[in-house]
């Protein structure tokens, strides 16, 4: 018997990345742009080729760098930030600038 959970309907995906976009009031990317700007996010918080390039599942470095990752302007971070708060569940983070928050559970008094 197959033990995986079930898949996510890719349809749903894109209305919620969709949604965010729109939310955010950009131009829409697509998840393939989303791989992007993760990448290029990834460099500008200083994480190593290597970590990216095992991130984005990629077979060798050069495609990491050459291919997915672009310099990213101050324009481009508000970009950034604007996608992320678009999204509707806290546990997104395309930025990796700050914290986030895990919700705990109440503590229980007798």
């Amino acid at each position: 018997m197959d033990q995986r959970p079930p898949a996510f309907a890719e349809t749903a995906l894109y209305d919620v990345l969709g949604a965010a976009e729109d939310l955010a009031q950009v131009r829409r990317f697509g998840l393939h742009g989303l791989r992007h700007l993760y990448c290029s996010l990834l460099q500008d918080s200083g994480a190593s080729l290597k970590f990216a390039q095992e991130r984005l599942g990629h077979a060798n470095a050069a495609t990491t760098a050459d291919i997915y990752t672009h310099n990213i302007s101050n324009h481009g971070k508000e970009f950034a930030e604007k996608v992320e708060a678009a999204f509707p569940f806290a546990s997104v983070s395309l930025t990796l600038a700050k914290p986030v928050a895990v919700p705990t559970q109440p503590e229980i008094r007798n």
